[in-house]
């Protein structure tokens, strides 16, 4: 049986691929993308997101995200695509337990995708 948010969270999957192979040229996993971009300020960015993703602070984590984002700026996005998968693999009594949802993650990631010219 196919239901809703298995259709959401594919949709999420193939937007993170297109964007991988859009903006970096590669169709690597997109832990790859991110270690082959990173810099000093993406890492310890990196570090900062893994403990707010342990702590459910999803939003605020998303916030930090999206401080971080401008056009051009290829380690911010592929930061951005690694977020948006990781939650993406969470339960949804996971998200529900930092007040997010697979709604919210595909919005979020539309808006990324939408600041960086990505198609969708």
């Amino acid at each position: 049986m196919y239901h809703r948010s298995d259709w959401i969270l594919r949709q999420i999957e193939d937007a993170i691929a297109l964007a991988i192979q859009f903006a970096f040229k590669s169709g690597a996993p997109v832990e790859e993308v991110v270690e082959q971009v990173f810099d000093a300020q993406t890492g310890d960015l990196l570090d900062t997101l893994r403990e707010m993703l342990k702590k459910a602070e999803f939003s605020d984590a998303e916030d930090l995200v999206f401080e971080h984002l401008r056009p051009g700026n290829l380690p911010a996005l592929a930061l951005a695509l690694w977020f948006y998968d990781q939650l993406k693999n969470l339960t949804e009594d996971e998200l529900a337990r930092g007040d997010f949802s697979r709604e919210e993650i595909t919005q979020g990631l539309t808006d990324v995708l939408t600041m960086y010219g990505i198609p969708q």
